[in-house]
């Protein structure tokens, strides 16, 4: 390696051709001895002398020896002996000038460690910033890129708008971007990826198929240098991981699967990217809802860990109206259908919903109200209001209802139902010309 110093210029009282003894600096200059310069250390050098009335010249590299007293003259780069050009070395006089220089190429060959040390690098090599550093580098520093994809049931559609229904394959795809991180059991390491998928029935890269309404967990692996999407083992139940489906933050605060997955990644190396949910037949769905009779069931069973965005839910009973004279909370019309169904795999987002009918009574005085209850049919939620008034004034007195939800649900499978509250004359208004009821809300998937 050459080493590069600065305003070194002497001269030496050497003659001959062999090594060269430090003299005095050069006004304006520096000795060698006055610089970083250590036995054993590359420069490279310049040489000139009037030898028989003509300048001549050496220049070539060399070796600091003797205590830095004196330059082992190694190899000559070309020289001037007064009549011709060549490559011997100088039988110099006694009063030559010595400088040390630089070429381009000590500074900015890439290829070459020993330049690259040169512009700051303390180990040979270690000044050279290739892709396969990239790693390293953000481990160190801990910048990371989060996972960029997203679990969706459309092929290349990494945001779904539109209902996906009895789908029994998962993909996740490139959103942001097409890296994600694979923990290497030291530090996350960026990765490139194309779309990956799977079915609900694969065991290859699987520990089990998909059973009716289970939960599950996914990761993205690496399998010996093919990336694979896989989920790990059901959840105990749909609101509870076992220790088998933990997860643990690693390098960076990347999620990981705590414990090996049978068929699929070892422990800590599988990337959490999503959570599922099935039907009772073990099929995803994506249902922003629809206006039915009986109300068009909303139900979304998929949440991305990263990257997730908002869907929009509506729900509206097509029944004109309908009556209900009991008091007490009931799902709205009588149906569980009157409902929006969701699965969250970290409680991180809160949940937006509304409910909005018309109520009155057909006779007499009727106290009766709505609300939305939270996994349950006949209660209000706790983070849920509810409007109830008493009609008092007979026949056919009317008055708009509205009730909201607020809150963070928890994990796993959850649903917002709409639900009603009768009276001896109690009745609802749906679907009509001038109203119209609904249940709406806002999840982050």
């Amino acid at each position: 390696m050459v080493k590069l110093v600065d305003n070194v210029k002497f001269n030496t009282p050497s003659t001959g051709s062999g090594d060269l003894t430090f003299g005095s600096a050069i006004a304006g200059f520096i000795a060698p001895g006055d610089s970083a310069l250590e036995d054993g250390d590359t420069v490279r050098y310049r040489i000139v002398e009037v030898i028989e009335g003509v300048l001549c010249f050496e220049q070539g590299t060399g070796t600091i020896a003797d205590s830095v007293a004196k330059l082992e003259r190694t190899s000559v780069d070309q020289s001037y002996n007064g009549s011709a050009l060549g490559m011997s070395k100088l039988d110099l006089g006694g009063t030559a000038i010595v400088g040390f220089t630089v070429s381009a190429a000590d500074i900015v060959n890439p290829a070459d460690p020993a330049a690259l040390d040169n512009l700051g690098g303390t180990t040979v090599g270690k000044a050279l910033f290739t892709a396969a550093n990239a790693a390293d580098a953000r481990a160190v520093t801990g910048v990371i890129y989060p996972p960029q994809g997203r679990l969706t049931l459309q092929s290349g559609v990494p945001v779904m708008t539109t209902a996906q229904s009895s789908k029994t394959t998962l993909y996740y795809t490139p959103y942001v971007g097409n890296q994600i991180p694979i923990y290497d059991g030291t530090k996350a390491v960026p990765t490139n990826f194309s779309e990956l998928s799977t079915t609900t029935t694969d065991t290859t890269h699987n520990p089990a198929a998909i059973g009716a309404g289970e939960v599950h967990d996914w990761f993205v692996w690496n399998d010996g240098g093919t990336l694979r999407l896989c989920h790990g083992p059901a959840w105990s139940n749909s609101t509870t991981r076992s220790a088998g489906t933990a997860l643990t933050r690693v390098s960076a605060g990347i999620l990981v699967n705590a414990v090996a997955i049978t068929s699929g990644p070892g422990s800590l190396q599988g990337t959490y990217v999503g959570t599922t949910t099935v039907n009772s037949i073990s099929q995803f769905n994506f249902l922003p809802g629809t206006s039915a009779s009986g109300g068009g069931f909303g139900y979304i069973g998929l949440w991305n860990a990263y990257n997730r965005r908002p869907a929009h839910f509506f729900v509206r009973d097509s029944t004109t109206n309908w009556s209900y004279t009991t008091a007490a909370w009931r799902a709205a019309n009588n149906s569980t259908a009157n409902s929006i169904a969701f699965v969250r795999g970290l409680d991180e987002d809160g949940v937006e919903a509304l409910y909005s009918l018309l109520a009155f009574a057909t006779s007499g005085a009727a106290q009766i109200g709505i609300g939305i209850g939270l996994d349950e049919t006949n209660a209000i939620a706790a983070n849920a209001t509810s409007f109830v008034s008493y009609y008092s004034l007979g026949g056919n007195n009317q008055g708009p209802g509205v009730a909201t939800y607020s809150g963070h649900p928890g994990i796993g499978y959850h649903y917002l139902q709409a639900i009603e509250y009768g009276g001896a004359n109690g009745a609802f208004n749906s679907n009509t010309t001038l109203h119209k009821g609904g249940l709406s809300a806002t999840l982050w998937y």
